[in-house]
């Protein structure tokens, strides 16, 4: 398998792709990969050897660092032993998907940037978090596949209006969610399993949390002076045992002890939010559903009705969908250089 034993910079727009997974790797000597350019796209490479065992000097290599890069991609990378798997500062516009990050000090960072795509992504065996964001807005997280972190799964912080849906949260030592000063994001179709706590928020308010599946937690949620939503923002029409819903929707609780005599999938009380003396001090989801997300839509209905009505049981083909598509690139040029050891600010915090 083809190795280069050097840091490498790439401050010339390019695409560059592994034939055969080649690796490179920095040997220790600093961040592994530096791009400081726009229109920047990396598939095919093992990224390891920013060296994870040099104490705090640790926290300030990379395996992918992008500094003031825009547009980039980076995708179907194998990143491992480093310390930030992947950090983006004061980048935007850059998408993060299907790479595969393993026993990195923390996973993907995004600092002071805006309007990322961060999706598909594997990320395990973090000694801090799996995905942090730092005074950040407008990224959406998504569809990544996140456990045993040391810290959190995915935390905010000072980060406001970013979307987080659609990911796997599994054993994380802290929060599989943590905002801390972050308001006004939303959260919504994630799963979140056999964490210390589910979702943990402080000074985090006007946010949107509905839709989300909190399993066996030591505490599926805590909200501390964070007034959030914990349903959808609208009614949704949905199914229950073939009959369908017209409603708000809340999230589901693996310890919600209340009853659904109406039948509808819908819990007849609120499930309290535990944030101090009290445990509703923290909030109220006013519409705990009675079974994990997915089972209201097992398929699509076009017909909104607010009472109930009985489903068809014939299967109906259903179109495949494209969910993108690629884009060119005008052009690249190439520069590799061997280079020290870069100071890059670690962004990921341990609450203990």
């Amino acid at each position: 398998m083809p190795q280069l034993m050097e840091n490498v910079i790439l401050n010339k727009k390019l695409t560059l792709l592994g034939e055969g997974i080649p690796t490179i790797d920095a040997q220790g000597s600093g961040s592994v990969i530096i791009i400081s350019a726009d229109y920047v796209n990396i598939s095919g490479f093992t990224v390891k050897g920013s060296n994870k065992d040099k104490g705090n000097d640790l926290e300030k290599v990379c395996g992918i660092y992008l500094s003031s890069a825009n547009y980039c991609t980076i995708s179907q990378n194998m990143v491992m032993n480093n310390g930030n798997g992947v950090l983006l500062f004061k980048s935007s516009f850059n998408n993060i998907e299907d790479n595969n990050l393993n026993s990195n000090k923390a996973g993907i960072g995004i600092v002071s940037s805006s309007n990322n795509s961060i999706k598909n992504n594997i990320c395990s065996n973090t000694e801090y978090g799996g995905i942090g964001l730092r005074k950040t807005s407008n990224n959406e997280i998504s569809n990544n596949d996140i456990k045993k972190s040391g810290s959190d799964g995915i935390s905010l912080y000072e980060s406001s209006n970013n979307k987080i849906n659609n990911n796997d949260i599994s054993f994380s030592d802290s929060a599989g969610i943590d905002l801390f000063h972050a308001p006004s994001n939303i959260i919504w179709n994630n799963k979140i399993t056999n964490s210390e706590e589910g979702i943990w928020l402080s000074s985090s308010g006007g946010s949107k949390i509905y839709l989300n599946n909190f399993i066996n937690n030591k505490k599926n949620a805590y909200s501390y002076l964070s007034y959030s939503t914990w349903n959808s923002p609208e009614k949704v029409t949905y199914t229950y045992k073939r009959k369908l819903y017209t409603n708000y929707l809340g999230n589901y609780w693996s310890d919600y002890n209340g009853s659904d005599e109406k039948k509808d999938g819908i819990g007849d009380s609120p499930y309290d939010i535990y944030g101090g003396p009290g445990p509703s001090l923290g909030g109220r989801d006013k519409y705990p559903i009675m079974a994990q997300w997915e089972n209201y839509f097992e398929r699509e209905i076009s017909t909104l009705s607010p009472t109930p009505t009985e489903i068809p049981t014939e299967e109906e083909a259903t179109p495949e969908i494209p969910t993108g598509e690629e884009k060119g690139m005008p052009g690249f040029e190439v520069v590799v250089a061997i280079i020290g050891l870069l100071a890059v600010a670690y962004i990921f915090r341990r609450r203990k």
